[in-house]
């Protein structure tokens, strides 16, 4: 665990993938969403997609995303 802490963005949590795995893995749905010409769009996610879609969108960084966690059950609105 402390392998994580100490590089999160790199190390993947055991079984799963790592938060830059993660943010490759969303920016590849936020591209399609984006050529796909839908004007509106409603996605249920977890906490880790949302602040990684907010990291994409420039409105977090890696240094915060911590601190800019969604509250549970929070609707979050962006622009695409």
């Amino acid at each position: 665990m402390n392998e994580w802490y100490d590089d999160f963005f790199n190390v993947r949590a055991t079984g799963g993938e790592s938060f830059a795995d993660q943010q490759a893995r969303v920016a590849d749905f936020l591209d399609d969403l984006r050529e796909s010409g839908c004007r509106c769009v409603i996605v249920f996610a977890h906490g880790g997609t949302i602040l990684q879609a907010m990291m994409l969108q420039g409105q977090a960084t890696k240094e915060n995303a911590f601190d800019m966690q969604p509250p549970y059950g929070g609707v979050i609105e962006m622009d695409i």
